[in-house]
């Protein structure tokens, strides 16, 4: 047997023993690289999944007849080859790309242990750990000027319930001076097409067009309609942050809404249809959209001893009624 995947067995059987209490249960995914992953189950039958390496959210369906809210590509790679694509990464140490390390940072690529579960009025909860500890053993990291020596611990909480899913870091500064950092969340939001999906919410923000240098565009008065390739960073009001936005989807009849706190930006994007567009690690665009709440310009500066909270909730909406939209209506 795989040696690795050996270890990750005894890990999950580890954990199964010690929080069987909350009915979260805990399993090796061969397909998956071997990963463990945690799966959560809510009161209306949902399941809600999460690889223990990179605290990464994998899928998750709200109900059991309900559909999948994440896109997960079937060519993703898997930590440490590479980091996994989809879902909902969790972006942490910097957003975009850094030469020579892996984009949107080293959370996703580091192990997190389970610290805490509970199960309550239907709805069960996951607490993951990791720090700078953890990251000091990464074979990418341990001779990282920058990062290897920094001193942090990283806190998420994924609570899932019939109606919500809700993430939530407690990232802290454990070390004598100042900590710069960057933060947030990648959701990659199944759709029907992203040609036909419409985005609202975030009509009242200028943006900055990632393809074209981050030239700033003034507010365009409608919902974000998708016909090629965009990317955008949608930028906070100078009285006001936008806490809210979301996806209509009128094949699937539904719309998903996604909320955040403690985070600056809306980054709104799809590699639209030329192939070179694409990521080597996506088997096709269409079927996805990505609306992430992050800190994307600028860096957070965090004081010794003082702790960032940030977070992410997802709901969804059933609308059986839903024609085909016009994405530039109000």
């Amino acid at each position: 047997m795989d040696p690795t995947i050996s270890q990750q067995g005894a890990l999950a059987r580890k954990w199964n023993t010690l929080f069987s209490s909350s009915g979260i249960s805990f399993s090796v995914d061969r397909s998956r690289g071997g990963v463990v992953v945690a799966e959560l189950n809510n009161s209306q039958g949902g399941v809600a999944r999460v690889s223990t390496t990179g605290a990464h959210l994998l899928s998750a369906s709200m109900s059991a007849s309900g559909q999948e809210i994440f896109y997960l590509s079937s060519k993703s790679k898997y930590p440490p080859v590479g980091p996994i694509r989809g879902g909902n990464p969790l972006v942490l140490g910097w957003f975009g790309g850094r030469e020579g390390f892996p984009s949107h940072g080293f959370g996703r690529m580091l192990e997190w242990i389970p610290v805490a579960t509970s199960n309550k009025n239907g709805a069960q909860s996951l607490i993951l750990e990791t720090g700078s500890a953890t990251l000091r053993q990464h074979p990418l990291f341990r001779n990282d000027e920058t990062w290897g020596s920094r001193e942090f611990t990283a806190r998420l909480e994924l609570a899932f319930s019939s109606n919500r899913i809700e993430q939530t870091v407690r990232f802290t500064n454990t070390g004598p001076g100042p900590f710069d950092f960057q933060a947030g969340f990648h959701p990659y939001f199944r759709v029907s097409n992203y040609r036909q999906v419409s985005v609202k919410g975030l009509e009242e923000l200028a943006h900055l067009d990632s393809l074209n240098n981050r030239t700033r565009q003034e507010a365009v008065q409608h919902p974000i309609s998708f016909s090629g390739a965009l990317d955008r960073i949608y930028l906070p009001q100078p009285m006001a942050n936008v806490e809210h936005t979301s996806i209509v989807d009128a094949e699937f009849e539904r719309e998903i809404i996604v909320g955040q706190h403690g985070l600056s930006h809306w980054v709104v994007w799809n590699p639209g249809d030329e192939k070179q567009n694409w990521k080597e690690d996506i088997d096709g665009n269409d079927g996805f959209v990505c609306v992430e709440p992050m800190h994307a310009i600028g860096m957070q500066t965090l004081s010794p001893n003082a702790t960032a909270v940030f977070g992410l909730s997802i709901a969804e909406v059933s609308c059986p009624n839903l024609s085909a939209m016009d994405p530039f209506a109000p």
